[in-house]
């Protein structure tokens, strides 16, 4: 699994810390008629680093217990190439990607929501983005369907490229 960049994790800090700030600004203007730059900026500093870099880390904590406890059975001869967290259909699961096999698996549900695709029955592999500006789909088709997986933004390529080496 890819991990947010630093980079990434501070921008998230400046938007969420900067709009929590106006928001108690705004609040503290209307309530009380004053406005106070320190509690403003300590308001920023404070909620931008619980946003940006501790619930990051919370939800990486528990979003990797859980997902632990997803087995996908590979055959012997298999070599995992990727592996991480996916939502397909509204249903969050764990996605693997090896020499032979793409195999999805959702949280906490029955065998029924399990997918396996062959990688000799893949016709193309895409990118799509959410709501328009989103990196984070790639669809495989195969002459059957299309599925739709959602993964982190910064591991979508890393998906399509190998799945597209593989195949050829």
């Amino acid at each position: 699994m890819v991990k947010t960049s630093f980079k990434q994790k501070f921008i998230q800090a400046f938007f969420f810390g900067c709009t929590y700030a106006m928001l108690m600004g705004i609040f503290e203007k209307s309530s009380t008629g004053e406005f106070n730059t320190i509690k403003f900026l300590i308001y920023g500093m404070v909620f931008g680093i619980l946003m940006g870099f501790v619930l990051p880390l919370v939800t990486h904590y528990f979003s990797k217990r859980s997902m632990d406890k997803i087995i996908l059975e590979t055959h012997s001869d298999e070599q995992i190439k990727l592996e991480s967290y996916a939502n397909h259909n509204g249903g969050l699961g764990k996605i693997v990607l090896t020499n032979q096999r793409l195999l999805f698996k959702e949280k906490g549900t029955s065998e029924h929501n399990f997918i396996e695709i062959h990688i000799n029955q893949i016709i193309e592999v895409d990118k799509k983005k959410s709501l328009g500006f989103i990196n984070n789909i790639f669809v495989v088709k195969t002459a059957s369907k299309n599925y739709d997986f959602i993964v982190y933004e910064n591991e979508r390529d890393a998906w399509v490229l190998s799945t597209n080496n593989l195949r050829n």
